[in-house]
């Protein structure tokens, strides 16, 4: 089982809910979020509140803005950490060059409907309303993050189409093979 493991897929795949359900179940000691715990944040400080202005964000602080930041939450970290919302190619290179085989990438899947259908229900401030807006600012964000050629890379991969309790029976199916 790796120290780090990276989770990764697009919007609304059920990152940030693995990432609580590892630590929850003691698997993982802590994580961070890049998204909740380090772009949203900063996008507070200046006051940015629309989904769509959080990429421009990203790109503008840098991927080194982002590293710095996982890398001291994981190394003041006794145990291991699951850092979720990785969907940078970039990111997540420096980060398996740092942690090597210590490291390792679970990418969730599930349909673009069925994750709107998420954002929907989840209704942040600022959230597109359509799901036209949504493809079409998920493409922005695959092309700028470079995230067709970072979901090749994963060490494990889980169809998270159905309900939170599926998710959770093939996460603990995982860590029971010791994949993640």
């Amino acid at each position: 089982m790796p120290r780090v493991l990276v989770v990764s897929g697009f919007r609304c795949s059920g990152k940030e809910t693995t990432r609580k359900y590892l630590i929850e179940k003691g698997v993982y000691q802590d994580g961070i979020d890049v998204s909740d715990d380090i772009l949203r944040p900063a996008a507070q400080e200046r006051e940015i509140v629309k989904i769509t202005d959080l990429l421009p964000l990203y790109l503008e602080l840098g991927t080194d803005y982002f590293f710095d930041r996982i890398v001291q939450k994981v190394d003041s970290t006794d145990g291991k950490v699951v850092v979720s919302s990785v969907r940078e190619l970039a990111l997540y290179e420096k980060l398996k060059q740092k942690y090597g085989e210590d490291l390792a990438l679970l990418y969730l899947r599930a349909k673009p409907e069925i994750r709107f259908q998420r954002r929907m229900a989840r209704r942040r401030e600022g959230d597109v309303e359509t799901i036209e807006e949504f493809r079409m600012f998920e493409a922005k964000e695959t092309k700028a993050y470079e995230m067709a050629s970072l979901i090749g890379r994963y060490d494990e991969a889980i169809e998270n189409g159905g309900p939170k309790e599926e998710l959770f029976a093939l996460l603990d199916l995982n860590i029971r093979v010791g994949r993640i």
